[in-house]
């Protein structure tokens, strides 16, 4: 569902570019007490825009006899119930297209992506501007944590679909400033002569089609 807004020091959204050659984000070497506070608050913005916009978690909270107001840090997270995919696939099937827990209607919703379905049915996730932007950022500090920076070329093992592995990975390639090239799944021969063509130094994909390359 929709995030409400957080600090730009825990989002790491200065810019979208990177605070230092060794990490994406500030935040991340920040004093471990300043980042546990951001986090807290966060977590308590976060619970309020569940409440106010979510009637299933609403439910849900009630239920279990939860209160925001017992959750003050991210300590108080064991207060709250757990939520189950079956409880997921349940409230979009009773309210379409997104389900109860979306919090968000289809016209804020920039994109969607989706399980694969192979237990069932799919689950659909709505993504708003701002989700994006966050797993933008999220991404980003991972890659740039493994080392692609503005010069990388990176072939992409991974579809550009409804896969959550697709279109945000892209994303955040572009955020850093690398190449990205996304063969894709499916097209091995390809991928290897893309590769070489293109003088590719980083290859993101599933461990298993690492080992098979």
């Amino acid at each position: 569902m929709s995030t409400p807004p957080v600090t730009a020091a825990c989002a790491g959204l200065g810019g979208l570019r990177a605070d230092s050659h060794d990490h994406w984000s500030a935040i991340e070497s920040a004093d471990p007490e300043l980042i546990r506070e951001q986090q807290s608050a966060a977590l308590g913005a976060q619970l309020r825009s569940v409440l106010a916009r979510s009637e299933f978690y609403r439910h849900k909270l009630a239920a279990a006899g939860a209160s925001v107001e017992d959750v003050k840090t991210v300590d108080d997270l064991c207060e709250l119930p757990f939520t189950h995919k079956e409880e997921l696939i349940c409230s979009q099937t009773e309210h379409p297209p997104l389900g109860g827990h979306s919090g968000v209607t289809m016209a804020e919703v920039e994109r969607v992506h989706a399980s694969s379905g192979t237990t069932g049915k799919p689950s659909y996730i709505g993504v708003t501007a701002a989700d994006a932007r966050r797993w933008r950022e999220a991404v980003a500090r991972a890659y740039y944590a493994q080392g692609v920076r503005s010069n990388s070329a990176v072939t992409m093992g991974f579809g550009i679909g409804f896969f959550v592995g697709g279109i945000p990975v892209q994303q955040a390639l572009a955020a850093i400033g690398a190449t990205a090239i996304p063969v894709g799944v499916g097209a091995t021969e390809r991928l290897i002569e893309a590769s070489t063509d293109l003088r590719a130094d980083v290859l993101t994909c599933t461990p298993t089609y690492a080992a098979h390359l």
